[in-house]
């Protein structure tokens, strides 16, 4: 009662300023348990990209407090994290413990994948064709780019791809058969729902009976529990109080805040306003920029007649110049601190303020028919790293003991934001490595670090996605249709350099090649990308770029002595080499194997 009470309440109270988000998420079923949810995530949001204070909450200490249960890994948070878990219980046969504060095995988010990618799941072991087949809600036969042309001075262009996003899944499903299999794993793994993380005491990696303690709360009685592990995976989300200690607060520098629905009732048909079960919408702008934001669609055909839609858009944690701010008495209303509405006056996050927008919008991108209704609301905020020094890209993912997977990690394409294709990809190379960490006692920082997610041909991508967001210069002289033109400009670029190119493009999988055709062909097409990059970049951020591009270059180089030298001797002698530094210099024998595992995730070999 007390819990339909405070969510009748805040609906009443966010009404006033939010009209459309209330009345729509209160005509969906647990509607207002949803706008509760959501409320929560945006405070913790906006609160988060204000203060950049990290709590403290790891300890280096060789007197750890005294455990109540001994595990083989611990996950903290129950995201993609579970897939991870539910790997090393079942083919490594590691005692997993995952605890989160909500009940595992659930998402507000909707995921899509190609399905080759989607295909690894069943080629590492972790499932069956059959067990992943009830959870495919529909399959495309192709995916759509497509910038609104009402306003350029280019030729229009629409991209039509192939095996990119093409599977749409029931996310919730996928994770509760994650849940399924750690829990008849038969290895004693543990799922703990209702536990919140609140510290860790992290032993020395150098002691191979080190471990770290996880202090956790069990919320609602508030008992406290210590769990002991040789390894802590925090997937706990992008504002991880892990992630934002490892990185000084600023666990990312580039932001998605995304929003929308899953909906039935669309109308039918191949009009680009209509709904077309073969055909998903990957990346689709229906005007030009507002408000200092790009706003840009994605709509994914589900089972019957449902379909995902989102809006959102790109933004990074630097300040701007020239954007209206928002009103102090909305941040206040909010409940946003006073120095918190000072900061939100330069730069404001608001997922509700987003919704608003995006049920004014929906009938613009995709037109209701007359049955037409939500099911259900998906949110959340995407993050993702660049390079932001001379020295290293900003962020880390691991320390002794303790790495970062999802979100946490912030390791995906900061273009294509597709955590959830990248994790999959790189799922059975991340936990055979940890596996291999655990056997060895490589849980050192620098060696946990060779584990992460991040791809090295991903590091040039974050040039692309500052070219969907308008820049300061087109803001100050109300160029509202730059990104428009210039998104144009790009897909006919990738058109021109064929389908097997943009497919790679939209998948992650890009070589260094790939890169350099699409960088000259663009100049070549359209001349003013240097003036733009110059006035969108500035010459620093340029730099930084040509850094990336240098590092992707001896990235490639290091690949081709690999290949050059398994050629002479043969593969299976360098991974008897690697098996054998394994024993006699540990991190060298590690830092080989995740090299040549990376590469083959990045060229799509075993």
């Amino acid at each position: 009662m007390g819990r339909n009470s405070d969510d009748t309440q805040l609906a009443a109270q966010l009404a006033q300023q939010y009209p459309l988000t209330v009345s729509n998420f209160l005509a969906m079923p647990d509607g207002a348990a949803a706008l509760q949810h959501l409320y929560g995530l945006n405070q913790s949001w906006r609160r988060f990209f204000v203060q950049h204070e990290p709590a403290q909450v790891i300890s280096n200490t060789d007197n750890p407090p005294q455990a109540d249960d001994q595990f083989d890994i611990i996950f903290a948070g129950g995201g993609l994290g579970l897939l991870d878990a539910a790997l090393l219980a079942t083919r490594y046969r590691r005692r997993v413990l995952v605890f989160d504060r909500k009940d595992i095995g659930s998402t507000h988010r909707e995921w899509n994948i190609s399905a080759a990618e989607l295909a690894r799941l069943v080629e590492i072991g972790l499932f069956s064709q059959a067990e992943l087949e009830p959870i495919i809600q529909r399959r495309y036969q192709r995916g759509v780019v497509r910038f609104s042309a009402a306003n350029i001075n280019v030729a229009p262009a629409d991209l039509l791809m192939e095996g990119v996003l093409d599977v749409a899944l029931d996310a919730s499903a996928l994770l509760a058969l994650c849940v399924k299999k750690i829990k008849s794993s038969g290895t004693g793994s543990v799922i703990m729902p209702g536990y919140a993380f609140r510290h860790a005491y992290v032993m020395p990696a150098r002691n191979p009976q080190g471990r770290v303690v996880v202090e956790v709360e069990r919320l609602g009685n508030g008992e406290i529990c210590y769990l002991a592990a040789p390894l802590l995976v925090d997937d706990m989300g992008a504002t991880s109080p892990l992630a934002q200690a490892l990185n000084g607060g600023q666990p990312f520098n580039a932001v998605c805040p995304t929003v929308g629905t899953v909906a039935a009732g669309f109308v039918a048909g191949s009009a680009a306003n209509e709904l077309d079960a073969d055909s998903g919408d990957i990346l689709v702008s229906i005007a030009d920029a507002e408000k200092g934001r790009q706003l840009i669609w994605e709509g994914f055909p589900g089972q019957n007649d449902e379909m995902t839609v989102y809006v959102f858009y790109y933004d990074t944690l630097e300040p701007p110049t020239g954007i209206s701010a928002p009103q102090p008495s909305a941040a206040a209303q909010d409940g946003v601190s006073q120095q918190a509405s000072a900061m939100l006056q330069v730069k404001d996050y608001n997922l509700l303020e987003l919704f608003e927008d995006y049920f004014c919008l929906l009938p613009m991108y995709k037109k209701p028919g007359p049955d037409f209704h939500h099911l259900k609301p998906v949110y959340g905020f995407i993050p993702a790293r660049h390079r932001d020094r001379i020295s290293e890209r900003r962020g880390t993912a691991a320390t002794d003991r303790i790495i970062s997977v999802g979100d946490a990690a912030a390791q995906q394409s900061p273009l294509t934001f597709c955590g959830f294709g990248s994790h999959v990809r790189n799922l059975g190379r991340i936990d055979s490595l940890l596996n291999l960490a655990l056997e060895h006692n490589l849980l050192d920082k620098r060696s946990l670090a060779q584990i992460g997610a991040h791809q090295q041909n991903l590091s040039m991508m974050w040039v692309f996605s500052r070219f969907m967001s308008p820049s300061q210069a087109g803001i100050t002289s109300g160029a509202a249709n730059e990104v428009n033109q210039i998104m144009n400009v790009f897909c006919r670029v990738l058109s021109d350099l064929g389908p097997a190119v943009s497919r790679r493009f939209f998948q992650d999988t890009a070589t260094l090649g790939d890169f350099t055709r699409i960088t000259l062909h663009t100049a070549r097409v359209y001349p003013r990308i240097f003036l733009l990059a110059v006035r969108t970049l500035g010459w620093r951020r340029i730099g930084l770029w040509a850094l990336d591009y240098l590092g992707a270059v001896k990235n490639e180089a290091q690949l081709r002595i690999y290949r050059n030298t398994a050629h002479l001797v043969g593969i299976k002698t360098m991974r008897q080499l690697e098996d054998r530094l394994l024993h006699i210099a540990p991190r060298l024998g590690l830092r080989l194997r995740a090299k040549r595992l990376g590469w083959a995730v990045q060229k799509k070999r075993t």
